[in-house]
């Protein structure tokens, strides 16, 4: 599958394992590394409208991919495998390591037509920007669109992570620094990435997420993540239901938030199916 993608087989590609019970976790390591995607997502049923999820990029488990996500349970609508409603929303609940999921499924005259994950929000702290990351990341305070920088905890540990907004998307793409010098200070300051982003218009979102303490290292082209679509909301960049580009490819919308729940909807394309032997 491809997801967040405006056709098959581009940007961040998925293989979703349905029944997954058979499989130990040094199977879906073996198999996640074989098939070669961006991600793996090994689900099944617990029962009708409850699943449980493992996610693997290459063979690392990862806690939660919010694309995955969307990308299987699209195909799992789509293949009937999840009886549908004629039009309307259908909810299931995807247990996780990161926790419960709830997502929707948005059918019209039967047929899938978008998934949304659901978020409860989360609190970030709004922090002023310390000298030296400045000096580490290669960037002034006058390249900053806000005073402020944002940052919160990974899944509530005392991990950091850290949201620098830049004025434009010149500076985005200009931007160099030195990876070595990053991950000492990273480390010192417990923080677990750094994302820089700028806006082009308010619909076209630029990112670099910076990742030294991990094999993923800096990537100018990711999928979009939580922190940065509750800076979004936090600066009223979604005061209605509105559909973001993000690095001039991946697709996807934010829904206005309700009741202190953000949705973030996609589709996804499948392009190959069957049985998988091992």
């Amino acid at each position: 599958m491809s997801v967040y993608a405006k056709e098959k087989l581009r940007d961040r590609t998925v293989a979703g394992i349905f029944n997954r019970e058979d499989f130990v976790d040094i199977d879906m390591q073996k198999v996640s590394k074989n098939l070669n995607q961006s991600t793996v997502a090994f689900v099944s049923r617990l029962d009708t409208d409850r699943f449980e999820g493992k996610f693997y990029c290459g063979n690392k488990e990862e806690g939660f991919c919010d694309y995955a996500a969307i990308g299987v349970f699209y195909a799992l609508a789509e293949k009937n495998y999840i009886t549908p409603v004629e039009n309307g929303i259908k909810s299931v609940v995807l247990h996780t390591e990161r926790g419960k999921i709830e997502i929707e499924l948005h059918y019209e005259n039967s047929e899938i037509d978008h998934v949304s994950l659901k978020f409860p929000k989360i609190e970030m702290e709004s922090i002023i920007l310390e000298k030296e990351l400045f000096q580490v990341l290669n960037i002034s305070r006058d390249d900053l669109k806000t005073e402020n920088i944002y940052m919160t905890r990974k899944n509530d540990s005392q991990q950091k992570q850290v949201l620098i907004p830049l004025k434009n998307v010149e500076l985005m793409q200009n931007h160099d620094f030195e990876m070595d010098e990053a991950e000492k200070y990273f480390q010192k300051m417990n923080y677990n990435s750094v994302e820089l982003l700028a806006l082009r218009g308010e619909n076209d979102i630029f990112r670099k997420w910076i990742y030294p303490m991990s094999s993923k290292k800096n990537h100018n082209f990711e999928y979009i993540t939580e922190l940065s679509f509750y800076y979004l909301f936090q600066e009223g960049l979604v005061d209605q239901d509105k559909k973001f580009s993000l690095n001039d490819d991946y697709v996807f919308s934010l829904k206005k938030p309700e009741d202190g729940i953000v949705r973030l909807e996609a589709r996804a394309n499948i392009y190959l199916s069957g049985i998988l032997n091992i």
